[in-house]
């Protein structure tokens, strides 16, 4: 992969049909790769059109996020009683989140976004407020894959797992209305696709948000005990 993280394939095919509409040359040139695989299946359908459909695979490294960009160009020329087409096709990867990898202790996970959990323990506002400084957010979990891999980071500090600490405050509260749960972004917990509760208790002391590494649930908890937290930067 290029260190400009662009990445650029151009693909040429070149097919003559013949007047019966049976193809009878194709060429394909791309630059040689073990990493892309571009394929070409056409089918003639009930009407006797030709249709072609195009597939670009590759292996993704573990920056390569967010969406990938691509352009085909297609032009035809009529030469006697043969068809010339001609499909150029290009691909852009997308481009890292530069303001992410440039936080330090924000680990990348494909596919969800960049994550930190914070060791040092502050209460639940100054946890939100940390995070809002670093230019991300309260982790609001909204799958369970997403809550697996906040565990597995968590795993990477050994000596906050010894310290008996498996609470982490997370971005949702109901500071507002008691028994009212939402997220940071004022919406119901509920709408998240994640609300796999640990407890069920409910006591009016315990407003805000906790992340349970030992199970990969949630819980909710006093908001002024000083705990650990997870960040959250979206990709």
């Amino acid at each position: 992969m290029k260190s400009s993280q662009k990445m650029y394939w151009c693909v040429i095919i070149c097919c003559v049909l013949c007047c019966f509409g049976a193809c009878i040359g194709l060429q394909c040139t791309y630059p040689q790769s073990k990493k892309i695989k571009f394929t070409i299946v056409s089918r003639r359908n009930q009407t006797g059109q030709w249709t072609a459909q195009f597939q670009l695979a590759h292996e993704a490294g573990p920056k390569d996020v967010g969406h990938w960009k691509a352009d085909i160009n297609h032009t035809t020329s009529i030469c006697g009683d043969s068809e010339s087409i001609l499909i150029d096709a290009s691909v852009t990867e997308p481009a890292p989140n530069v303001r992410a990898l440039s936080l330090p202790g924000y680990e990348l996970v494909p596919g969800l976004g960049y994550y930190k959990l914070h060791i040092v323990g502050k209460s639940w506002q100054e946890a939100r407020k940390t995070c809002e400084e670093e230019g991300a957010h309260l982790l609001v979990i909204d799958s369970e894959y997403e809550a697996k891999n906040m565990a597995r980071l968590w795993k990477e500090y050994p000596a906050f797992l010894a310290r008996n600490t498996y609470y982490a405050f997370i971005g949702f509260h109901d500071l507002g209305n008691e028994g009212e749960v939402v997220t940071i972004f004022n919406k119901s917990l509920a709408s998240t696709g994640y609300d796999n509760w640990d407890s069920t208790e409910n006591d009016i002391r315990y407003n805000c948000g906790l992340f349970v590494q030992k199970n990969h649930k949630i819980e909710i908890g006093t908001c002024s005990i000083a705990r650990g937290f997870f960040c959250e930067h979206e990709l």
